[in-house]
């Protein structure tokens, strides 16, 4: 008994783990994504014209990177716990 037992909780561990780290490659795949699109909005940003309506767009786009980016740091902090 005490040895099926131990395959039982032995598989669920490893099932876990194999779950925790999809989860992880994931997390780090969005925030390399969302790095990317910061970078692209700050590139935008430096390469607008003066015309009011495009650094107002820049600016919007850096913004929303920069929330995706705290949004996948805290997906990645609750794996961590």
């Amino acid at each position: 008994m005490r040895k099926v037992l131990s395959r039982f909780f032995k598989s669920k561990k490893q099932s876990y783990n194999l779950v925790q780290t999809a989860n992880s490659e994931k997390v780090l795949n969005d925030f390399r994504r969302a790095l990317s699109e910061r970078d692209r909005a700050l590139r935008n940003f430096d390469y607008s014209d003066s015309n009011p309506d495009h650094v107002d767009a820049a600016i919007y786009d850096i913004k929303a990177a920069e929330i995706r980016l705290g949004i996948i740091l805290k997906e990645a902090k609750q794996l961590t716990m």
